[in-house]
């Protein structure tokens, strides 16, 4: 749930150069509810695709959900979802549509063991 944001662009959007996606949050030019639900329209297609059997998401190691995720970071460099409106705005909505079971691993540590 930290998102790959600079592979969401390229995905879901076809842009190869991140700093065009920045720019087209940063100037309002895509503003963070449209974000949110091309997030959400791009998980359903793909769950319904692949019919899925439950929703699964990994937080990092310093997660902690907020409840008020929606102000502004301040070590953020322009206004992307956070992990908890991911969570509240996506996860839950779509799991509750499509009647799927959420799995959650809280506090994932990714590449403790690359050799694996």
């Amino acid at each position: 749930l930290t998102a790959d944001w600079e592979t969401f662009a390229k995905v879901v959007f076809k842009i190869e150069d991140f700093n065009k996606f920045q720019k087209m949050v940063v100037e309002g030019y895509l503003s963070k509810s449209e974000l949110l639900e091309k997030i959400l329209d791009y998980l359903e297609c793909w769950a319904r695709k692949i019919d899925a059997l439950y929703l699964f998401a990994s937080t990092p190691a310093k997660f902690e959900y907020e409840e008020n995720a929606e102000t502004p970071s301040q070590d953020m460099k322009f206004n992307l979802p956070r992990a908890s409106e991911l969570i509240d705005k996506v996860l839950i909505p779509l799991a509750r549509k499509l009647n799927l079971p959420i799995g959650l691993k809280v506090g994932a540590c990714r590449g403790v063991n690359p050799d694996l």
